[in-house]
């Protein structure tokens, strides 16, 4: 993940957004936090609540009730979570029960977000799946 990605989930999470990270795996979500952490204690320390590590449940939580929530996309976890902005790896979107499984995550939010990150990816495919899906 790059800074400017991280800074942005920074800034959304800190301003009272619920963000979902979705890595490709839970070595990748550990690498995501390390780097969105170091953008939050740089630029909002005072702002942080608390920084959870637990495999499987890493999420930093900021005093405005925004969060960020780390997890990996292969996970059948996050069905029936809710979130502001999903950023997903475009690694996790390689699938029909992948889209299912994201999509509704940002229906419940009037604010809703969906932020792809890394590697190539059929854009042509991702657009068709989403207007299926939406």
């Amino acid at each position: 993940m790059d800074q400017e990605m991280a800074n942005r989930i920074v800034v959304e999470a800190q301003s009272g957004s619920r963000v979902l990270v979705l890595a490709h795996n839970l070595g990748e979500a550990r690498d995501y936090l390390a780097a969105i952490e170091a953008v939050a204690k740089r630029r909002f320390a005072q702002s942080i609540a608390s920084v959870r590590r637990a495999n499987g449940a890493e999420a930093i939580n900021f005093t405005s009730n925004g969060y960020v929530k780390l997890m990996s996309g292969r996970s059948r976890g996050v069905r029936g979570v809710g979130a502001d902005v999903v950023v997903v790896d475009a690694t996790v979107l390689t699938n029909d029960r992948a889209m299912r499984d994201v999509l509704p995550i940002v229906q419940t939010s009037r604010r809703a977000a969906l932020w792809v990150i890394s590697g190539p990816v059929d854009l042509d495919w991702m657009r068709e799946k989403i207007s299926r899906w939406a």
